[in-house]
């Protein structure tokens, strides 16, 4: 009987290195020039337009007028919803719904989520803007007045 192989994946979930977010924002970043983003909330999107992602959408209510916005741009779409079951769930329901009306959907952007400690997209992100990218926190109360 054949050894067995070692697994492709040589490092433990959540132990990446700041390289490898760092060349996923600016994979990410390329791929939003021609494609669109699909996030699950308003904050994500924020923050990834923040990091230099462009065509950032995310779905409100009613769900048909987001499907519909989304179909009427024709481009790809870049799926990138949480690594938890409720992000599966969504992810799979809009990938189809797309589909379904032709536009072309990826979710290889998610495989990050998958792999690090963070399975929600707004804890990577606020990871990746603070830890990694260097960028400091905004206060909103600003310089104390009167003294």
């Amino acid at each position: 009987m054949a050894a067995r192989r070692p697994t492709p994946r040589q490092r433990r979930k959540g132990t990446a290195s700041t390289s490898v977010y760092l060349d996923w924002i600016e994979h990410l970043a390329d791929a939003s020039k021609t494609r669109t983003v699909i996030v699950a909330h308003k904050r994500d999107a924020d923050v990834l337009k923040s990091l230099g992602v462009r065509n950032v959408y995310y779905p409100i209510e009613p769900y048909f007028r987001f499907l519909d916005s989304i179909i009427k741009i024709k481009r790809e779409c870049i799926l990138l919803f949480d690594a938890t079951r409720p992000g599966n769930s969504v992810s799979e329901r809009v990938g189809s719904d797309l589909n379904q009306h032709g536009i072309k959907t990826n979710t290889r952007f998610r495989k990050l989520l998958f792999t690090s400690a963070n399975k929600e997209l707004g804890g990577l992100l606020k990871f990746i803007h603070q830890q990694v990218m260097g960028a400091e926190r905004k206060h909103a109360a600003g310089p104390a007045h009167g003294l």
